[in-house]
């Protein structure tokens, strides 16, 4: 309890600390008017609290971070450190809704989680959004394991790689964090403390974000028309001195689920070729169209069987206007 209390009383000094940077020249009440407001309750409604648990160290390993949900397809967006050898990962919602998500796809340190919760929400997302510096700015995610969190800023200037600086003091837990403006629109994903970046002493008070559009183009390289999916997460286990690839989850409605491919089979050949690992076989899934008929030897349960599976197009997001 006196932990809590403690955590609670750090934000809000940390809020109130931002709310006197030397860029917050107006009011307090001005700062708080209608639209931020409005768009950090709004926007709370499709954020996520993360929790990734890894068996690979002595203790059970639990990281805690923050996500963004894309669409009713249930697909996440985080930052890969947030789910970095994770064995399971766990999702929860502004209203106590708790679910299992796994891994589609990552890359240049963006990932993006499927979950099995029920999503009922479409967010809607703005391109080409530009922000003035010592805009003010919202952090909204998980801080310190208290969740929903919200922390102030401001924006302070640009990186050499296209993402944007805050003054800010990051806790744990905001990684994967939505950046909003005071216009209530979600700008970015915050990546980090700027320490990462710098040895400046001072960047400890400073973060780092990623602008929405890069978010979504990053996204778009691995998710985009005439691409093979099938809809299953694989991970490599050594056995016998080789490598094997297990299924470790099927996405329900998904290629490999109509086709009756189930959570721990074994992937022995695809195409009549064996298959080595677990980026050999989705390197040579995406390889395919939609609308293909490919063929799968499984081993479950000690016995090889042989399944037949449509390739599917990957779930497509629309809602970056």
């Amino acid at each position: 309890m006196v932990k809590i209390l403690n955590r609670k009383i750090f934000i809000l000094f940390t809020i109130l600390l931002l709310i006197t940077g030397s860029c917050y020249t107006q009011s307090i009440s001005d700062k708080y008017d209608h639209s931020f407001v409005k768009g950090i309750h709004e926007i709370q409604k499709y954020v996520v609290s993360i929790e990734s648990y890894s068996k690979k160290v002595d203790t059970k390993l639990c990281r805690i971070g923050t996500g963004l949900i894309l669409n009713s397809n249930g697909l996440i967006v985080t930052r890969e450190s947030v789910i970095l050898d994770s064995d399971s990962i766990v999702v929860v919602t502004v209203d106590k809704k708790q679910g299992l998500a796994w891994i589609i796809y990552e890359n240049l340190g963006v990932v993006l989680l499927g979950t099995d919760l029920p999503i009922d929400i479409q967010p809607v997302f703005y391109k080409n959004i530009y922000i003035e510096s010592c805009s003010r700015v919202a952090v909204l995610g998980n801080s310190f394991g208290i969740f929903p969190s919200v922390m102030l800023g401001e924006y302070i200037g640009d990186l050499s790689n296209g993402f944007k600086k805050l003054s800010i003091f990051l806790a744990p837990g905001n990684t994967g964090s939505p950046v909003i403006n005071a216009e209530g629109k979600v700008i970015g994903l915050i990546t980090g403390r700027f320490n990462m970046y710098s040895e400046d002493e001072e960047a400890e008070n400073l973060g780092v974000f990623m602008p929405i559009d890069i978010v979504f183009q990053t996204i778009r390289r691995f998710i985009k028309p005439n691409r093979g999916w099938i809809g299953i997460t694989v991970v490599d286990e050594p056995k016998e001195n080789k490598n094997i690839v297990k299924v470790i989850r099927v996405i329900k409605g998904s290629p490999a689920d109509c086709a009756g491919l189930k959570e721990g089979d074994i992937i022995k050949t695809f195409q009549d070729s064996t298959v080595h690992s677990t980026k050999d076989i989705a390197r040579r899934i995406n390889l395919y169209k939609p609308s293909t008929n490919v063929t799968f030897k499984i081993s479950r349960n000690n016995q090889t069987i042989i399944k037949k599976v449509k390739i599917g197009e990957p779930l497509l997001i629309h809602n970056h206007q």
